[in-house]
């Protein structure tokens, strides 16, 4: 095929990729217009104008974004401009930022562009127009892998820091991040052998610097959580390796399985009590583990909560395995997911976040939804087909090799995070990591320049 046969077909794929994707951004820009003054009615969002209130939060809940939301109603009483609308702000010009600063790093084209398309898959645009964490802890989550990737130890730690102080579990998604990349430092400064005496001087400073800035974090995070937080405060039970375990096993199986509990549990509920914790997946959070936790000691509550994850693993593995294995495959794909999940394939709080959504345009975000997810699923088939023929890229800088790498394994980990948590509770909002990840990828396939 000759060269400007090549390029012809290039330009008309660049052409109607760019048709396809401002449908989709218009689509976004208008939902947004729609939903800019709007605060969906998230019980997340109502945990956090209490958190505002007290300022005492539990393990689950982080004390920064309560934080924000109370510097954003101080602004309200000054300024006629409604609270959620300096966080819908604060959320949107974040995201951008830290999506902009990547794709300039991986030199993507139309980085304005493409930034604006990402930003409009539907399971990332309602988290950050939403009183909810979770948007403002990926873009730090972003920045803090993009950091990493460069050696900036004391603005990663910086971030890594924030990320935790936003939602608790991304301490760990970020120290992931943070931990491999400084590994990755010290195995490259170690096969360096031929380097000049300053040049491996230098990488010796930038390792203990990241080591500093890494117990640095682990020491703040620490000690604010010890400050704010305060157990059962917000009424869940105690987070611990067993009560997640107990969450994903055992919902919801409490009733059926009550033959076997033993006395401890038969003693503090009766059937009816087993039977209401088996209809919803969060009561047991709320009305099992607080109460065992508060009428017996640790040793026995642990023994009980093994002894139930033992015997509904034994008596139920078909049911378990397979709701681990669907809440993985939802987790995996979230735009695919949420699309099958409004078919009435598979349980997820989807039914329940659409109707959020769309409450405030119906319409537009019935076709905005449909469109943008299937858009998603042929743009990431076609994306992974086109990065399997171009092979291996040659000439890339350390960061940019280390990039997909780190956002691959965060990914991974946010999936397997999430799905271990607990039984019936698939969310795609626990996840804007993935579709932000996957919209990335995307994006620097098709709009990638070549490294100079």
């Amino acid at each position: 095929m000759s060269k400007n046969i090549r390029e012809d077909i290039s330009t008309i794929i660049y052409r109607v990729l760019w048709i396809l994707t401002a449908l989709q951004m218009g689509m976004g820009v208008l939902w947004i217009f729609f939903n800019f003054s709007f605060v969906p009615g998230f019980s997340g969002t109502a945990e956090m104008l209490e958190i505002s209130e007290t300022l005492v939060t539990d393990e689950y809940v982080g004390i920064l974004y309560p934080l924000l939301v109370k510097a954003a109603q101080l602004l309200d009483s000054f300024l006629p401009i409604p609270y959620q609308c300096f966080l819908y702000g604060l959320q949107l010009g974040i995201g951008y930022f830290a999506l902009r600063t990547v794709f300039g790093e991986l030199h993507c084209k139309y980085g304005a562009l493409i930034c604006l398309w990402v930003l409009t898959i539907p399971t990332v645009l309602q988290l950050f127009l939403a009183v909810l964490p979770q948007a403002l802890a990926v873009s730090i989550l972003i920045l803090c892998i993009y950091s990493c990737c460069k050696e900036k130890w004391i603005d990663s730690g910086i971030y890594w820091l924030v990320s935790g102080l936003l939602i608790p579990e991304y301490f760990v998604f970020g120290g992931i991040a943070y931990v491999l990349a400084w590994g990755n430092q010290a195995v490259r400064g170690r096969l360096g052998k031929q380097r000049m005496a300053q040049q491996r001087h230098e990488q010796q400073k930038s390792l203990v610097k990241g080591l500093i800035c890494f117990l640095a974090v682990c020491v703040l995070t620490v000690s604010v959580g010890s400050l704010v937080q305060e157990p059962y405060s917000r009424g869940r039970m105690e987070r611990t390796p067993l009560s997640v375990a107990l969450q994903r096993v055992v919902w919801p199986h409490y009733y059926t399985n009550s033959y076997f509990w033993v006395l401890g549990v038969h003693e503090t509920f009766d059937s009816d009590d087993l039977w209401n914790l088996s209809q919803n997946p969060e009561r047991p959070m709320y009305d099992f583990g607080p109460v065992l936790e508060q009428n017996y000691d640790s040793e026995y509550v642990d023994y009980i909560y093994r002894q139930m994850i033992g015997v509904t693993f034994e008596v139920n593995t078909k049911d378990v395995v397979f709701d681990m294995a669907n809440d993985l495959i939802e987790y995996a794909i979230p735009p695919v997911a949420l699309l099958c999940n409004l078919e009435g394939i598979g349980v997820s709080y989807s039914g329940w976040n659409y109707m959020w959504m769309k409450s405030q345009a119906p319409i537009l975000t019935r076709y905005y939804v449909q469109y943008s997810c299937i858009l998603f699923g042929i743009f990431l088939i076609a994306a992974a087909g086109c990065r399997i023929g171009r092979g291996r890229e040659k000439k890339q800088s350390a960061g940019n090799r280390m990039f997909p790498f780190l956002m691959l394994t965060v990914a991974a980990a946010q999936i397997l995070w999430y799905t271990m948590s607990a039984s019936g509770m698939q969310d795609y909002c626990n996840v804007p990591f993935v579709s932000m990840a996957y919209g990335i990828f995307i994006m620097s396939v098709f709009f990638r320049e070549k490294e100079k």
